[in-house]
C-alpha cells in the first residue's frame, strides 16, 4: 500500500508531537512503544485518549544488561533489582509501564 502511494508515513522523533498528531486527527495512527506512548500520554493528561489495536502485531522490547569486564555489576544490579522489587512495581505501576499485553 505504500509503494501504491495508498498510505503515507509520516515520521517523528518527537513522540508527544506524534500522539497529540493522532489525537487530533492528523494522522490515523502512531507506531510507537507501548510504555513510551502511555508515558507520555500520562504527562499531556491524555492517557485515556488512544487505545491499542489488539489485531495489530506487538512486541514487547526487552531490556538487558550485559558485560564482560564488569560481572560485579551484574551481581551489584541482580542485587538491587531482587531487594527493590516492591518500589520498582511501584515505579512502574506510576509509570504505566507494560509488561505483558492482555
Amino acid at each position: 500500500m505504500i509503494d501504491q502511494k495508498k498510505v503515507t508515513i509520516y515520521r517523528s522523533s518527537d513522540a508527544p508531537n506524534l500522539l497529540e498528531m493522532v489525537i487530533l486527527g492528523r494522522v490515523d495512527g502512531a507506531d510507537m512503544e507501548l510504555s513510551v506512548a502511555n508515558f507520555h500520554l500520562q504527562r499531556m493528561v491524555k492517557l485515556k485518549s488512544l487505545i491499542v489495536d489488539p489485531d495489530l502485531p506487538y512486541v514487547l522490547n526487552p531490556f538487558h544488561l550485559s558485560t564482560i569486564k564488569h560481572p560485579e555489576i551484574i551481581q551489584e544490579f541482580n542485587m538491587f533489582l531482587k531487594e527493590n522489587e516492591k518500589k520498582l512495581t511501584s515505579i512502574k505501576q506510576s509509570m504505566n509501564i507494560i509488561e505483558t499485553i492482555e
